[in-house]
């Protein structure tokens, strides 16, 4: 019985670890790719203030129908190659930040933009989920028709 009460808390360990590995890959990602990163709280404030942010959120239309920051801007990151034009066009030179569910779309995405010529271009730290985690208000989009 010993060693299924240790086999069990081994396999225990792993799954928390790997569980945590999953969480924290994407932060870790953003940080060796060199992007630029700002934590929910500081968008907020950011937000709160005033602040002329240009939040673009990359993920897909049924993601962000779910649940998205007031005033972002959907420009799926399987479309962002046609969609720069018009990006650069609504965001007027504001500092663009960039949202998806957890952080990698949004790095591939800040590479894109800065290798086209956007200057301030930062990643949401955690995205959405790192947003909804730390207490960020969202949005819905409601489908239904009369």
């Amino acid at each position: 019985m010993t060693n299924t009460v240790w086999g069990d808390a081994i396999w225990m360990v792993l799954l928390v670890g790997a569980a945590l590995l999953v969480m924290l890959l994407p932060m870790l990602r953003a940080r060796l790719a060199g992007v630029k990163r700002v934590a929910p709280a500081d968008v907020r404030e950011r937000l709160d203030r005033g602040d002329p942010l240009f939040l673009l959120d990359v993920r897909s239309e049924a993601e962000f129908a779910e649940a998205h920051i007031a005033g972002a801007v959907l420009a799926p990151l399987d479309r962002l190659g046609g969609s720069l034009k018009a990006v650069r066009e609504d965001a007027g030179g504001r500092p663009v930040v960039i949202v998806c569910r957890m952080g990698p779309r949004a790095v591939a995405a800040a590479k894109v933009l800065e290798r086209t010529g956007f200057g301030d271009v930062a990643v949401l730290d955690g995205g959405m989920t790192g947003w909804i985690a730390s207490g960020g208000a969202t949005k819905t989009v409601d489908h239904r028709r009369a």
